[in-house]
């Protein structure tokens, strides 16, 4: 009987800490100072928040309108920065975001470039924009 009573409270606690871990998220606000691109669409300037859930997708939503884009970025590294951040490229009419840091995981994404981002590359070499988040 104890053996059954300490089973089930090992497996309740592994379930337990289980769900906590795929509900692990990071979030961080950032103030875009300029509009942008992003997944094909355009985003104007304000704040966002960046909310990851750390193996899903990501979402940027807009903080003024509840507006918000999903997207599955691609983990390309890690950072040893203290400080997250969005990496913005910048051509002469438009900027689109590149990449995100979380500081917190440690983790950059990719944003995958738009073919609108393909062509201005083609033609011009883009300004790189950080801003910061918190």
């Amino acid at each position: 009987m104890k053996l059954n009573r300490r089973l089930a409270i090992a497996l309740g606690i592994t379930a337990l800490f289980g769900v906590v871990a795929v509900q692990a998220q990071e979030q961080q606000r950032v103030n875009v100072p300029f509009a942008f691109e992003l997944v094909g669409q355009s985003l104007q300037a304000g704040t966002y928040m960046a909310i990851s859930d750390l193996g899903g997708p990501l979402r940027i939503e807009n903080t003024a309108t509840g507006h918000s884009l999903e997207l599955v970025p691609v983990l390309v590294g890690l950072t040893n920065s203290d400080h997250s951040s969005m990496v913005f490229r910048c051509y002469p009419s438009e900027c689109f975001l590149n990449q995100i840091r979380f500081a917190g995981s440690q983790r950059v994404y990719q944003v995958p470039p738009s073919k609108r981002e393909k062509v201005l590359a083609k033609a011009v070499r883009p300004a790189v924009a950080v801003v910061a988040m918190r």
